[in-house]
């Protein structure tokens, strides 16, 4: 995916900006008590992600200055590898790591169309050297998008990135979240939407964490949630093994949709509507991929509804 041309003037983006700057200090409500029992997932995460093995394999099969940039030595060789194993397999493998960016993107577009503010903030916490919020930032100059990892990733990635004009609705924190927790991160603003990797934690993990989010969200907030798919995994043999090999084992995959609604409504979540990989692709006429991935979108009940949960 390569950026889009044709991008809005400098005057309404910067006046785009402006108005972020100011929603960003508005003064918000800050809860006194946070359910901290699942943040530390997201520090886990950002330790164990599989980010330069996606960056990787961008470079190889979305080839441009940008995607290039942003990935690593180790990263393209690893992804080079696991894509020519994997070919010799099932071509949809190569298909999930081209589409996944798009597969996120189009989630994101369907909840933005949901939520009612007319400047929403969407927040990664785990972005890594992935170029998704750069390309969502550039097609939609009203969202405020907060890319988050640790200090060093994020400072190698501003390094990556020097030469490129970064979107101005997109900021980039270097913020260790196994110390600091997120809604510390973001001084107590409360963003809209939360990406939340469910790869590498187990399923009660996944619901403590999606409980936290609760209280980091404005009250109806939405998380989007891509799940390790079993059955998508399965269906390629032994690209089980394979993807174990490169990106880690997947704990936290799920068996079929019904756990994955089990586990947002456990968490305090309805409006839950679940994705396939394959059926966006679809939508969006681009090459089938194969489902080892499924991506969950669901928005958060009030706090005051499950407090006794």
């Amino acid at each position: 995916m390569k950026p889009r041309k044709g991008r809005l003037s400098s005057k309404k983006v910067m006046g785009s900006w402006i108005y972020h700057k100011k929603i960003m200090v508005q003064t918000h409500p800050l809860l006194t008590t946070y359910d901290l029992t699942g943040a530390w997932v997201l520090g886990h995460n950002q330790r164990v992600t599989a980010s330069e093995l996606f960056a990787g394999a961008r470079a190889q099969l979305l080839p441009s200055r940008l995607t290039e940039a942003l990935s690593t030595l180790n990263g393209r060789i690893s992804a080079r590898t696991m894509l020519l194993l994997a070919n010799t397999i099932d071509d949809t493998v190569a298909n999930y790591a081209s589409f996944r960016s798009s597969g996120i993107i189009e989630a994101t577009r369907r909840v933005l169309h949901r939520v009612p503010t007319l400047s929403p903030v969407v927040v990664n916490p785990q972005t890594g050297y992935s170029a998704t919020s750069i390309w969502m930032a550039e097609e939609m100059p009203h969202v405020y998008f907060i890319d988050i990892d640790t200090p060093e990733t994020i400072a190698d990635k501003q390094k990556r990135l020097s030469w490129y004009h970064l979107p101005q609705n997109l900021s980039l924190k270097g913020v260790g979240l196994s110390t600091t927790p997120l809604h510390e991160a973001l001084r107590g603003f409360r963003p809209d939407v939360i990406e939340a990797i469910a790869a590498f934690c187990t399923a009660d993990d996944f619901a403590h964490l999606l409980r936290y989010l609760r209280h980091v969200l404005v009250e109806g907030g939405w998380v989007i949630a891509p799940f390790p798919y079993a059955p998508g995994i399965e269906n390629l043999s032994r690209n089980l093994t394979l993807f174990q090999r490169f990106a880690g084992k997947p704990r936290g995959v799920v068996e079929s949709f019904d756990n994955i609604y089990r586990i947002m409504e456990v968490a305090g979540y309805h409006n839950i509507e679940i994705l396939k990989l394959s059926d966006l692709a679809q939508d969006l006429d681009k090459p089938i991929p194969a489902d080892i991935e499924v991506i969950a979108i669901a928005q958060a009940l009030p706090l005051e509804e499950t407090q006794t949960d």
